[in-house]
């Protein structure tokens, strides 16, 4: 969306210090909270299945994202009068440009896994298969698929270098150790590339990548991106802790990583103007939401749409949603399962 500026209300007297003074705390104590529990040894929850019930917004809401902690706005707390803040260095600035549609499947996973049955909906839900991830991929393959970063859709919105034909982005959300044992051994079999949005406060917890896996990760081709810290619902958490959890997160899968880390994807796609100018003054260049949808216009650099595969959909609803917008048509034949290790492990019956 178009850069909107947000004009300032009359000052109440006493109002904006003592909110300002109550967010402060509030971040004061989760940022403690959340170092004692990143050291922690204790279980973290899975991030995709612990969402938070936060108000829908309104369309015509005027940017009162109120944290149900403080009940602090974060337009109160953080946008100045005036322009937008920069990008870095080199990075195409699209916000606000008009401009043609792009179509470009970002694809959004999460485990890479058997699931866990009707005992979790919504875990299942979130869990696509070792092996109907493998098929998916050998069908993108046979179907002449190209698989381009984030980056490469910014600067072709902007006008930059032409996508390949029929590209697709891959993305895997909370950085799940699956990642690395079962979609990484597939991904380098097939010559694929993606960007793994890792929470960064997780990094070795069970279940979770370990530095290892970040940095095995970064040296095979793929791209990090940031999650937050600690998986926070951002438009509702006070501005102050918001802001800590956007830039400590990318500070620290740099480090891991070795490499610039410009992507960012917002959990629960819980995302705002005011939230969007924080990652804008962080560093990064683009981020995605859960909004649905295959195709991109160059407004939205910081709220890009993309399209959920979930356990639930076939080799049918995998076409319809991936290669149907791309014009393109399923090809039969097998997937090519990488062997031998770790996914022979993963998949019953396979030779190891």
């Amino acid at each position: 969306m178009p850069f909107v500026r947000v004009w300032p209300r009359p000052l109440i007297p006493g109002r904006r210090p003592a909110r300002l003074g109550v967010a402060v705390a509030v971040a004061v104590a989760a940022s403690l909270a959340g170092a004692l529990h990143g050291t922690g040894t204790g279980t973290v929850p899975q991030t995709a299945d612990a969402a938070p019930v936060a108000p829908t917004p309104s369309p015509d809401a005027v940017l009162e994202d109120v944290s149900a902690a403080a009940g602090v706005p974060l337009a109160d707390l953080l946008l100045p009068d005036g322009a937008p803040g920069a990008l870095p260095h080199g990075a195409p600035d699209l916000r606000g440009r008009s401009g043609s549609r792009l179509t470009v499947p970002i694809l959004m996973y999460h485990y890479i896994r058997v699931g866990p049955g009707a005992r979790d909906p919504l875990g299942a839900s979130l869990s696509v298969s070792p092996r109907d991830f493998a098929a998916q991929m050998a069908a993108l393959k046979r179907a002449g698929v190209h698989t381009v970063s984030l980056g490469d859709v910014v600067a072709a919105l902007g006008g930059g270098r032409r996508l390949p034909a029929h590209p697709v982005v891959l993305t895997f959300d909370d950085g799940y150790r699956d990642f690395s044992t079962a979609a990484l051994p597939v991904l380098e079999a097939d010559g694929f590339t993606a960007t793994v949005f890792v929470v960064s406060g997780f990094v070795g917890h069970p279940g979770y990548m370990t530095a290892a896996d970040v940095a095995a990760a970064a040296a095979a081709g793929m791209t990090i991106g940031a999650h937050t810290v600690h998986h926070v619902a951002l438009a509702h958490t006070p501005a102050a802790l918001a802001r800590v959890e956007i830039e400590v997160s990318r500070e620290v899968l740099e480090r891991l990583s070795g490499q610039p880390v410009a992507d960012f994807a917002f959990p629960y796609g819980d995302t705002s103007r005011a939230v969007q100018a924080m990652v804008v003054a962080a560093g990064f260049q683009d981020a995605v939401t859960t909004l649905y949808g295959s195709s991109e216009a160059p407004w939205q650099q910081f709220s890009l749409s993309r399209v959920r595969i979930e356990g639930a959909d076939t080799p049918a609803s995998f076409e319809a949603k991936v290669l149907g917008p791309l014009g393109l048509h399923a090809v039969p034949g097998p997937a090519v399962l990488p062997a031998p290790g770790r996914m022979a492990e993963l998949i019953p019956g396979v030779p190891s």
